[in-house]
């Protein structure tokens, strides 16, 4: 499954944030309900209540879930924007020849026209 438009900026807003980050019901209600509640739905973000510890009490709030890690990275891993082959040269339309560059010939193309009949 993909992430769309807006789930993925939401994903960032977790993930740029410490591990253990949460998110306040407050902030929550400030995002795209729609989106949010897909996130709950498919179980990526979820709500951790307020705990007590040595430390004193401690408010609840939702954080990332392991399965909005894996969709994350799992996103990154399906955006395939690395060429198959990184010495090809670039797009004809870069003009190395204006900015003085001296780059290496394109390669010949492999395979072998068909002749027109």
């Amino acid at each position: 499954m993909t992430l769309s438009d807006r789930q993925y900026p939401l994903l960032q807003i977790f993930l740029d944030h410490a591990p253990n980050w949460l998110m306040s019901i407050e902030e929550a209600q400030t995002l795209n309900q729609t989106t949010f509640r897909s996130m709950l739905y498919r179980k990526y973000v979820r709500y951790k209540p307020a705990w007590t510890d040595g430390a004193g009490l401690h408010k609840g709030g939702f954080v990332i879930a392991q399965e909005g890690r894996d969709a994350y990275h799992r996103y990154h891993e399906i955006d395939r924007i690395l060429r198959h082959d990184p010495t090809a040269p670039l797009t004809r339309y870069f003009d190395a020849g204006y900015y003085g560059l001296d780059l290496a010939a394109p390669k010949a193309r492999k395979g072998k026209r068909k002749a027109a009949a």
